[in-house]
């Protein structure tokens, strides 16, 4: 189960959240994805953020005994020149 965003939600993303969580999706909840692609252009750079198993942060429990990273819930950023852009700032 997995959600690929528009490059668009970022910039919604941190100019307005409220708008961009009340907009994300009318039929399916956030938490219902294991693993959400989230395209990101800052400053003429893509970088892709992938954040997996966010619902096992909120209630969804963790496997007792994780086996792997694959059982934890992470954001990824894949960045192709490894920038480390500072997102946020």
């Amino acid at each position: 189960r997995f959600r690929i965003l528009s490059p668009h939600f970022y910039g919604l993303l941190r100019s307005s959240p409220a708008k961009a969580a009340a907009g994300w999706d009318r039929n399916r909840s956030f938490f219902d994805h294991d693993f959400v692609f989230m395209p990101v252009n800052e400053r003429n750079h893509w970088v892709v953020l992938i954040v997996c198993y966010i619902a096992r942060c909120f209630g969804d429990p963790l496997p007792s005994k994780p086996e792997s990273l694959r059982d934890k819930p992470q954001i990824l950023v894949l960045d192709s020149l490894s920038l480390g852009l500072g997102f946020g700032k």
